[in-house]
């Protein structure tokens, strides 16, 4: 093992990259060759996507109007959908598998930035690539890779500006920023600002470049929130906030109660109905229409052309208006209601990624064996017992544990911190120190705000900063077999 340390610290950058990259290409081969295929079906169907034929025909126009989601993701569909016509899928595929070979050699990348043996940084990197939960990942038309990739992407990135200065590394660094932001919702503006402000206060003597390099991307993410604002008077990019709150507090109410509290006006009759529902199932007037939006179908539009609802219409935002008010009337009369779905958040982060029921039924169906070897013998599942599954691949987890998940991810968030500020990780200097502190930063953004505020799916939220967690898996890797 260590003759293999040495040849691998010894050998060049193109030879490990093209040994990196060939052992992708074969572990994809062999998926394919399992019955692996890319899952494009959401592109037809999810709340988070505008209508197709919209895309296709009015991307511009219906990216304006967008209220629902940060607009990036969508113009990057309809862009594809445009270019590639009939083909799309192909094209969809072929930036997944290239985002996962980014997250595969800029994971590596990191780990060798911040001092980490070649041996360690690839296994781990290879290990977190091919792993069945990734590749599920990977052939799924959705945008939880791509922020993967872009978040491990900005911590690469701040490594060389830290270490090289200029405003080329600047100006990428903090372009990214933006292009998360402008792309997901979970990563506010207040995430951006936080981010410019602890670099400023970090390294001062970086304060001329940081602010130039900020300043541009900085500005298109406010005129973002400023041109929502002035179309739908919310400052936000997106609108689903009270009904997301929603879930976690009224709609965990019983439905007795809730008519008792509708009855005595505390809540609005659209608290009826579950969030999220069909607008047919909400009070008359809320779907009007203003007559400047008439002509829009983004917006004016109550469903895709299968039927399915398009939740970017104009009625939701004075629906999630209502669904906040009541959320908030609900959390400050009974917190425990709200505490305790944030507590069932917290348990579902903590779950194998492979157990979210929307990557595929059929990629789930081949892959069903594999998620449970790879959730036993890394991420601790337990009861020791295969989950039971339908035969849709669906499979209930709601009684398993991942206590590798559980107990190993605040320790190793507790271990980067004592690392970024100079307790532990000996041979770091200052600038990798503050990148490890950058890793836990958006590791612990993602997983506070995303258990606050959303209650269903908190363990796809987690895998977007696992390139991030790998990072300090391998620093505590190196700690323990230095020498």
């Amino acid at each position: 093992m260590r003759r293999l340390a040495r040849a691998l610290d010894a050998a060049t950058r193109g030879q490990l990259v093209l040994g990196l990259v060939a052992a992708f290409v074969i572990s994809r081969l062999g998926y394919f060759a399992l019955g692996v295929r890319f899952n494009d079906y959401p592109l037809g169907v999810y709340w988070q996507f505008l209508p197709v034929r919209l895309l296709r025909t009015r991307l511009l126009e219906s990216v304006w109007h967008l209220h629902a989601q940060p607009p990036l993701f969508n113009l990057y569909l309809g862009s594809v959908l445009k270019l590639a016509g009939d083909q799309h899928a192909m094209a969809f595929h072929a930036v997944s598998m290239l985002l996962g070979l980014g997250v595969l050699l800029g994971g590596f990348a990191l780990m060798r930035r911040l001092g980490v043996r070649a041996l360690a940084a690839a296994v781990l990197s290879l290990g977190l690539v091919t792993s069945p939960a990734f590749v599920a990942y990977e052939n799924w038309l959705f945008y939880s890779l791509p922020m993967a990739f872009l978040l491990l992407a900005s911590a690469f990135l701040l490594e060389g500006l830290l270490r090289r200065g200029g405003l080329a590394w600047g100006g990428a660094f903090f372009g990214v920023l933006f292009v998360i932001g402008a792309s997901r919702s979970l990563f506010h503006l207040a995430w951006f600002v936080a981010i410019v402000t602890g670099l400023l206060l970090a390294r001062p003597r970086l304060r001329g470049t940081l602010l130039r390099s900020a300043a541009l991307p900085l500005l298109l993410l406010l005129a973002l929130y400023a041109k929502n604002a002035a179309l739908f008077g919310s400052f936000g990019l997106s609108s689903w906030l009270g009904m997301n709150l929603a879930r976690l507090s009224v709609g965990e109410m019983a439905q007795e109660e809730r008519e008792d509290w509708i009855a005595d006006g505390r809540l609005s009759p659209a608290s009826r109905e579950v969030p999220f529902s069909p607008p047919d199932h909400y009070p008359e007037g809320l779907f009007q229409v203003p007559p400047r939006f008439a002509r829009v179908p983004a917006l004016a539009s109550l469903e895709k052309l299968n039927e399915s609802v398009n939740f970017n219409h104009y009625g939701y935002l004075r629906v999630s208006d209502l669904y906040r008010t009541d959320a908030l009337e609900v959390m400050r009369h009974d917190p425990g209601l709200y505490l305790r779905s944030v507590a069932q958040a917290w348990q579902i982060y903590f779950r194998s990624p492979s157990s979210l029921q929307f990557l595929g039924v059929e990629n789930r169906r081949v892959l069903a064996t594999a998620f449970d070897v790879y959730d036993y013998a890394c991420f601790g599942r337990f009861p020791w017992v295969g989950a039971p599954r339908g035969e849709r691949g669906e499979a209930d987890f709601s009684g398993a544990r991942y206590l590798a998940l559980l107990l190993g991810l605040p320790l190793l968030v507790a271990f980067g911190v004592l690392v970024a500020v100079g307790r532990a990780g000996a041979g770091l200097d200052s600038n990798q120190r503050l990148v490890v502190g950058y890793l836990c930063f958006n590791i612990a953004w993602v997983a506070l705000f995303g258990n606050l505020l959303e209650l269903g799916e908190n363990n796809r939220f987690r895998f977007e900063t696992d390139p991030l967690s790998l990072t300090l898996l391998g620093l505590l890797v190196q700690r323990f077999t230095r020498g």
